[in-house]
């Protein structure tokens, strides 16, 4: 079974310029944001850890070259492109890092001179530039100019793009390169290397309306912005065959909504004693206002909250009338936070402490988007409409022995695993925090992911369950309504799940512990048993089950001791049989 690779990584690390790398991350976020998880990784990452079989595009953004050549691994990236069915998208400096030699002189200052080959080659040719004089770091100095590029979709168009110190490319078309578009003399200024590679001289990420330029230049720029966008479009869709949403004509960026300055109101459904109209609580991070007008917007740092009693409705997108029809706990569910859009449910309830002590346990948060949805570690979680989004609030009472407060946060996340596969069969879990499902090609997809994160206050212990859940969307992998075969509510899949998880987080507590008869089902459920992995080193292990404190046991092939692996101490790449200790 093969897994649909999520990643799209921006080097961020040593040579690459950070005025590069932002807008790189901004403008592909928000092209390929609704389908991709699009994080910055540096020369650690991509020497050290297992990204290829995850990554479906590697991205080189503008910077220096030769700091490229010293760190980053060719070889790797080659073998990725080559015969990984990877994809390379090079820009200005990672264009010229794309191509076989380089010649970079710039006319105004010959000192910063570079001539050279054994870069990646995937032009089979020489990368030569700059046009005109250059300045390291002062992308201000930006320039304007006119490319023209042929679009499957639209033809042949002019217009004018960012230009900042990147190369033109020497060398006829062949088999395996072309050229895609050309500079106004006619010389090379994107050229691609199979399906596979995109070399860009101009900078197409760049965003002339969140720039410092000359106003001729961004006048002109921001004239010809719809140009430049359907031009990234076209090399992302046609020449890389990515999966990017569908944009209007005038080519608007869809993606997630990261740079949003307004957010519409939080609504708190239920019973909340030691909250009020006109409350202010001045937090850590956020502020938070009670009002009593649907129409106050809120801002990623300061929201505008109202109060609701459960027979009264909200403008919201999810519907808690029907929501609260369908659930049968006690108390998971019976209070609720609800907007249509916040930052991130998790981060608004970890970092503001004053707020969150407000709240009873079993309070559930949840957000229809979210601009800026966690995922464990790096990750990302990507946020699209028909997800379901949501926070758990558990509270562990204080006077629950000091080990289990310790062991709470760990099997969280694995006994929200097991309520979700348990309330959906066609879910498996992989350990130790993601849901997965099986199409009908019999590729194995995720589904959703769970976050936990927890809270010290005294003696009390706050656990925040977090979940990302593909209901009715379908990308970015593939969604619960598929796998059912059947259209089925937010609302219904939130109250069967914590219908489910309110039980077991009792017979979790009651046991004092993770139980034989939780163990059982738990691992009913997962991936993993009796799977062989490789770690680091190069031992191989079979993979047994979970000790009493949560972390995964393997016991070695060839004789010796059954080791325990932290889930946060260790990388791991299960689905490649591959486990990395963290030094």
């Amino acid at each position: 079974m093969s897994v649909r690779r999520m990643n799209v990584c921006v080097y961020s690390g040593r040579g690459a310029s950070a005025v590069c790398v932002n807008q790189a991350s901004r403008t592909f976020r928000r092209l390929l944001g609704a389908q991709y998880d699009v994080m910055k990784v540096d020369a650690a990452t991509l020497n050290q850890e297992p990204w290829e079989d995850s990554t479906a595009l590697l991205i080189i953004p503008g910077g220096r070259d030769i700091p490229y050549m010293e760190d980053l691994p060719l070889e790797r990236i080659r073998k990725y492109v080559q015969f990984q069915k990877g994809k390379y998208f090079g820009i200005c400096a990672g264009g010229y890092f794309g191509a076989s030699s380089i010649l970079f002189d710039p006319p105004n200052d010959h000192s910063l001179k570079v001539v050279g080959g054994g870069r990646l080659g995937f032009w089979k040719g020489i990368a030569k530039g700059p046009i005109g004089d250059f300045v390291y770091g002062s992308e201000s100095l930006c320039g304007a100019l006119q490319v023209t590029f042929d679009s499957a979709s639209t033809g042949a168009e002019s217009g004018f793009v960012p230009y900042f110190g990147g190369p033109w490319f020497e060398g006829s078309n062949s088999v395996e390169n072309r050229v895609i578009s050309t500079y106004e003399d006619g010389r090379a200024a994107i050229v691609a290397y199979r399906h596979s590679v995109i070399l860009c001289g101009p900078h197409l990420e760049f965003d002339a309306s969140i720039m410092d330029l000359k106003p001729d230049i961004k006048e002109k720029l921001l004239a010809f912005k719809s140009f430049r966008i359907r031009t990234l479009l076209g090399l992302l869709r046609d020449h890389l065959q990515l999966d990017v949403a569908d944009q209007t004509s005038q080519g608007a960026l869809i993606g997630p909504p990261g740079d949003q300055e307004s957010y519409p109101p939080i609504f708190m459904i239920g019973n909340f004693p030691e909250l009020a109209q006109g409350t202010i609580i001045k937090d850590s991070v956020d502020s938070f206002v009670f009002s009593s007008n649907e129409n106050d917007a809120s801002t990623s740092d300061q929201w505008s909250v109202l109060l609701r009693t459960p027979s009264q409705e909200t403008p919201t997108r999810f519907k808690h009338t029907k929501f609260l029809d369908r659930l049968s706990t006690s108390t998971f569910g019976h209070r609720l936070i609800v907007s249509d859009c916040v930052t991130s449910t998790q981060n608004l309830l970890k970092l503001n402490g004053k707020f969150t002590a407000t709240l009873p346990s079993g309070t559930v948060f949840v957000a229809d988007l979210q601009s800026q949805g966690k995922g464990r570690g790096k990750n990302s979680w990507i946020s699209n409409r028909g997800c379901l989004q949501f926070t758990l609030l558990w509270r562990v009472r204080a006077d629950t022995s000091e080990a289990m407060r310790s062991n709470c946060p760990v099997f969280a996340q694995y006994l929200a695993a097991l309520a979700i596969a348990e309330a959906f069969p066609v879910l498996n879990i992989k350990w130790p925090n993601d849901l997965y499902g099986v199409n009908e090609t019999g590729d194995l997809l995720k589904i959703g992911g769970i976050l936990v994160n927890s809270l010290v206050v005294g003696s009390e212990a706050t656990i925040l369950i977090g979940c990302g859940l593909n209901v009715n969307n379908s990308q970015p992998t593939f969604a619960l309504s598929q796998l059912l075969e059947e259209s089925i509510s937010l609302e219904t899949v939130l109250a069967k799940i914590l219908n489910s998880l309110e039980s077991i987080i009792q017979e979790f507590v009651e046991s004092k512990g993770f139980s034989e008869n939780l163990s059982s089902r738990y691992y009913n459920k997962w991936l993993h048993s009796g799977s062989k992995v490789s770690l680091a080193d190069g031992s191989e292990v079979r993979i047994v089950g979970l000790d009493s404190s949560g972390y995964l046991r393997a016991c070695p092939i060839i004789g010796g001791e059954a080791i325990s692996l932290n889930p946060d101490g260790n990388s791991f790449d299960m689905m490649r049989g591959l486990i990395k200790v963290k030094r």
